[in-house]
């Protein structure tokens, strides 16, 4: 059981850790797509989680050290999860506690989140702004797809949290036929905060305060889970990777790139046009 779990903590590290890498973009030639219709928006669903999961298909060899500098990492907190968690315990308090009950959390499963997406959608209708509503339907989009594929990986890894057993153990892995009931692995809230961060951050690349904010959240939300003691370590740090990688994956999937042609105004050659054809 123990060899079988380290196999697919690795795998699927492996596996989605680079998932953006090779969708590249220059802000100065792309704009975020508008939806055509309620259809095309239900539509863009299936497409990027067709795109999330085969991604490692179109990877480069700078995409594969990459993934395999990401895997050395995370195999690294992997060994090391029972004394990270021991340094956590022995560190907790009430007050980490009530923090992290009252205040962070909730980023990661919710009830903070979607009120803030439905704030900042009133704020673009009040305003005209389009930016907005198009943000808010593209993180709505992040969050639903993100906590799915978490509860997909979830059911097929069926890790033992840290107090499920009298002896916490981080290498107990129960496999896809295993007790639905142990779904340490990865950190379904650190990967939902760090999509979300993820796409957030780059929907408002221009405003540096909003990456600093997002990713500030993000990683107190990892850090209140291995406070809780709900999650072990590589859980979270798997949960980060996945959901960054799956918030740029949406990101990039959203925006709507163009071509850009220089063509002579007349048949002289005297001048030029600049034509945008997006699509």
């Amino acid at each position: 059981m123990i060899k079988k779990g380290f196999i697919s903590f690795l795998s699927l590290l492996f596996l989605f850790s680079g998932i953006s890498m090779n969708a590249q973009y220059s802000p100065d030639t792309v704009q975020l797509k508008e939806y055509e219709s309620a259809g095309a928006y239900f539509g863009s669903y299936l497409s990027d989680g067709i795109d999330i999961t085969s991604g490692p298909f179109h990877w480069n060899k700078k995409d594969w050290m990459l993934a395999g500098s990401t895997v050395a990492v995370g195999t690294l907190i992997y060994i090391f999860d029972d004394d990270i968690r021991s340094f956590f315990q022995k560190n907790r308090s009430s007050f980490t506690n009530n923090f992290s009950k009252n205040f962070i959390e909730p980023f990661g499963n919710g009830p903070y989140s979607i009120p803030l997406f439905g704030l900042l959608y009133l704020y673009g209708e009040i305003h005209q702004d389009s930016k907005s509503k198009i943000v808010v339907l593209n993180g709505v989009k992040t969050f639903v797809l993100s906590a799915a594929f978490v509860t997909v990986l979830k059911h097929l890894t069926k890790r033992h949290r840290p107090y499920h057993d009298l002896e916490a153990n981080p290498r107990l892995w129960e496999g896809p036929f295993g007790d639905s009931d142990y779904t340490a692995f990865p950190s379904g809230h650190t990967l939902v905060s760090f999509a979300l961060a993820s796409y957030v951050s780059s929907a408002y690349k221009d405003k540096l305060w909003v990456g600093i904010a997002s990713y500030s959240v993000a990683g107190l939300v990892g850090l209140s889970r291995i406070n809780d003691d709900k999650h072990w370590a590589s859980d979270v740090f798997v949960g980060a990777v996945l959901g960054y990688a799956i918030g740029k994956c949406i990101f990039n999937n959203s925006l709507e790139k163009h071509n850009i042609q220089l063509l002579p105004i007349s048949q002289t050659g005297f001048g030029i046009t600049l034509i945008k054809s997006y699509k």
